[in-house]
């Protein structure tokens, strides 16, 4: 349930017709964050490549951008067995084999040629027959 204060939100408005079309707003509004929900999404775009990949040892490596990177690097490592990658997010540090790389939004920072270097060094160190998941959000 996306709104904790739900009852509040409903019992404030006398029953009848304009409280039932409250509801019906809190509901539509919450499907609709719900549908858009990047962990949600990222599992079910990944459903029919994860079960292709499972069970071969063939490595995956991941690179991330975007405002929902860390959500789907996450939602992606519980899905398939990934060797390495950049994800660039609002935090720096490991999500298991992967390189968190804090970015600047909605401005660009200093760092940001730096980061988009070794994030084409990273692609190039792959071989021709690397399997790499890009996930971008925006």
């Amino acid at each position: 349930m996306l709104f904790r204060n739900r009852s509040h939100l409903l019992s404030s408005v006398p029953e009848g017709p304009a409280r039932d079309r409250r509801a019906l707003a809190l509901s539509l509004f919450e499907e609709a964050v719900e549908s858009v929900d990047p962990a949600r999404c990222t599992r079910q775009g990944l459903e029919h490549f994860a079960s292709e990949h499972l069970g071969t040892t063939k490595p995956l490596y991941v690179v991330a951008l975007g405002k929902a990177s860390h959500a789907m690097a996450r939602e992606a490592l519980s899905l398939v067995t990934v060797e390495g990658g950049i994800v660039h997010c609002f935090e720096s540090g490991q999500l298991g084999p992967l390189r968190l790389e804090r970015c600047g939004h909605p401005l660009p920072v200093a760092e940001a040629v730096e980061q988009g270097e070794r994030m084409l060094g990273f692609a190039r160190s792959l071989g021709a027959g690397d399997d790499v998941l890009v996930l971008l959000s925006g």
